[in-house]
């Protein structure tokens, strides 16, 4: 009877090793699976060309992407726990009212909003950027707000390609219009010549 409750106890403490090993392992795969999903994450936010700007439920910078780091002129070790209205400072060109920041008023409203038309991005030095963009909220597991997204991007680039575009059509409406001219003052002449000939 020791050696079949020893045996029985054995065997136990083997299953029991066993399943503690496969969840070990199985623990293993889904952080490596995580870490993979967070490395994809970050490669991807890194390749973005618009700036991206997490903030917590409080408007605090928890993380930023290179290209906000690029139009912040500054670092994200730098943007840490900054208070968004600080690191990111917006005004609206031609304000007729006061402005509150996207990202305050998102959280306080708590909806997705859009960066109101002709937004500027004051930079460090005092320069001015158009923007363009939005933000989003985030959530937790249980839908409790948990901060926010804000994503823009420079419009100068755009505007200037926009510009270059409508330049170019208008001084090829202008070359028809002068060759239409040209035209319509050598039709003139035929006619002329037609009518003196005729008389």
């Amino acid at each position: 009877i020791v050696i079949a409750v020893t045996s029985a106890v054995c065997g136990l403490s083997l299953v029991i090793y066993l399943m503690r090993q496969h969840r070990l392992a199985e623990e293993q795969e889904a952080a490596y699976r995580l870490q993979q999903e967070r490395a994809r994450a970050q490669v991807t936010l890194a390749a973005i060309s618009d700036a991206v700007i997490r903030v917590d439920a409080e408007g605090r910078i928890e993380y930023a992407n290179m290209s906000a780091e690029q139009a912040l002129q500054c670092s994200a070790s730098e943007l840490s726990g900054k208070d968004i209205r600080e690191a990111v400072p917006l005004a609206v060109a031609l304000a007729q009212k006061s402005f509150e920041h996207p990202v305050i008023d998102c959280l306080k409203i708590q909806q997705a909003v859009h960066l109101p038309d002709n937004a500027i991005l004051i930079g460090a030095d005092g320069g001015e950027t158009s923007v363009e963009g939005s933000v989003s909220l985030l959530t937790d597991d249980k839908d409790n707000i948990s901060g926010a997204v804000l994503t823009f991007r420079d419009m100068g680039p755009i505007r200037q390609r926009a510009l270059a575009a409508l330049d170019a059509s208008e001084r090829l409406l202008r070359e028809h219009q002068n060759e239409l001219a040209h035209v319509s003052r050598l039709n003139t002449m035929g006619e002329m010549a037609s009518g003196i000939a005729h008389e």
